[in-house]
């Protein structure tokens, strides 16, 4: 093992000399290990092993920022890349510490930056843990970029991370974790890369809880988890955001896929609140590749007794695969009402859906609240899944390869609800219709529910081509009948040849309509 000290900002001691006081420095420390440990370790331990005094981060008097601790044996313990344990009011903070896992076995969870206070402040700020081998963790309890915890004060996360290529945590993964007994916590930009390996826990970009009964609030906000390989066991989150009696929002997080197995849910952002408001906004889900087991949420918000709201949310898939249902928004509520509005689904590519796969612009669990309002489906590629509903608009974006007759969504069944707004754009490249073509939209093989008026978007094909539609169910069917063709009013600089053309595609539609 070996302690190399770093001139970083050092923390100042007091020493002695012939009853007089001079200032000398702590430094950080980068700690390495590569023979089996006797106890938890922390790169502000004592030199030159980074041994804890006791196994109690209490006890240590080594400044904890900037420091780092590479692990390539095992560890008995904890491993700590910077730890602060203060009592009274003190305030507590790790920031800018790393870990660094290769190989060998840390039995009990990994933190990148540790601060726990009693009645001050805790922060952790700009810690990093990377595995690339080994294991970690034991039941729950796994990895954290960076971790605080207060009884009385607030705490915070800001910028700390975990990258995973490869290794087994056997727990939960935090890019950052914020918790306080009775205070506010707040968990920022910290973020949960996995390109390889496994984990058999819950990942979290970033997650903030207070149990406090006096109102303190939980934000989690700007957080992410981006996966392009291994594996995953249980949900992932990219923000999630408790309170106990205040309100909690979950803002502009994001989960990103694009290779590797996720068998739990897919949380965007994820927001509850027992007795406090609960709002759930601009929270994103990028599905490019992988698979997915179970459901996946853009937003996803819940309360006890008050209402929760979910907004604004947005879920992207290209490929890959997704057995689950996909919610653009979720709201649920004991005894509240719950809204899940502005919510967009996005779907283009070859992704594969499972046989009981539901679009869903909004749900929720009670007969009061809005599910429904500006929630968006935007259809790139023709799809087939079980069911769709809770959309006010229905965009259908027809692309060139579509095949004569082929229905954009094939489902069991679809519920379009009242005054749907229908909007049906082709692809540049697509061939150019008439007036009395028909498009198949949506093609239900049990029930398909509209209640008019169905209002109509113009459609266009790439910039130069306007569509008036006629929409209307026939059958099971939703189809759209052209009514007109024009030119764009922005593209009348068009040769007279094109125009021409257009003409006579036109007169021909006349001619065999009779």
């Amino acid at each position: 093992m070996r302690v190399k000290f770093l001139n970083i900002f050092p923390r100042l001691i007091f020493i002695f000399i012939f009853g007089l006081a001079f200032a000398a420095p702590v430094c950080a420390q980068d700690i390495t290990i590569n023979a089996p440990a006797t106890g938890p370790v922390a790169g502000n331990g004592d030199p030159p092993d980074g041994s804890i005094p006791g196994g109690n981060p209490a006890n240590l008097v080594r400044n904890p920022d900037g420091n780092s601790v590479t692990v390539n044996a095992d560890v008995p313990g904890s491993v700590y890349g910077g730890a602060s344990s203060v009592g009274g009011n003190a305030p507590a903070s790790a920031s800018d510490n790393r870990v660094i896992l290769n190989s060998g076995t840390v039995a009990n969870e990994i933190y990148g930056g540790y601060s726990l206070a009693t009645n001050g402040s805790a922060s952790a700020a700009g810690n990093t843990v990377t595995i690339s081998g080994g294991s970690a963790g034991y039941g729950i309890y796994g990895v954290y970029g960076g971790y605080s915890e207060t009884t009385n004060g607030s705490a915070s996360t800001t910028g700390n991370s975990v990258i995973i290529s490869g290794g087994a945590v056997t727990g939960n993964v935090n890019g950052g974790n914020s918790y306080s007994t009775s205070g506010s916590v707040t968990a920022a930009n910290t973020s949960v890369i996995i390109n390889g390996g496994t984990v058999a826990g819950i990942v979290f970009g970033g997650n903030s809880a207070s149990d406090s009964v006096s109102g303190s609030d939980s934000a989690a906000t700007g957080n992410s988890v981006i996966i392009s390989g291994g594996a995953v066991t249980g949900d992932v989150y990219g923000g999630k955001s408790y309170s106990n009696s205040g309100s909690t929002s979950a803002t502009g997080n994001s989960v990103i896929i694009s290779g590797g197995t996720v068998t739990g849910n897919v949380y965007g952002g994820d927001g509850f609140s027992s007795s406090g408001s609960v709002s759930v906004a601009g929270n994103s889900v990028i599905i490019s590749g992988g698979a997915v087991t179970g459901d996946v949420y853009g937003g996803s918000s819940a309360s006890t007794y008050i209402s929760a709201s979910t907004a604004g949310n947005t879920v992207t898939i290209s490929g890959g695969e997704v057995r689950g249902s996909v919610y653009g928004g979720y709201s649920y509520s004991s005894s509240g009402s719950g809204s899940a509005t502005g919510n967009t689904v996005t779907i283009s590519g070859n992704p594969i859906f499972g046989p009981s796969t539901v679009l869903y612009g909004g749900w929720n669990n009670v007969s009061t609240g809005d599910v429904r309002s500006g929630n968006t489906l935007n259809l790139h590629t023709p799809v087939t899944v079980f069911s769709a509903r809770n959309f006010e608009y229905w965009n259908f974006h027809l692309p060139a390869a579509l095949s004569a007759g082929q229905a954009m969504l094939t489902v069991d069944s679809a519920d379009l609800g009242t005054n749907a707004r229908v909007g049906v754009r082709l692809d540049g490249a697509h061939s150019p219709l008439a007036r009395g073509d028909s498009l198949v939209l949506i093609d239900a093989a049990n029930t398909l529910s509209v209640t008019t008026p169905i209002t109509p978007v113009r459609g266009m094909q790439g910039v130069t081509l306007q569509y008036d539609f006629e929409i209307a169910k026939a059958g099971n069917q939703l189809r759209a009948a052209v009514t007109d063709v024009t030119l764009n009013e922005q593209t009348k600089a068009l040769s007279e040849g094109f125009l021409s053309g257009l003409g006579l595609v036109n007169q021909g539609a006349d001619l065999v309509a009779g």
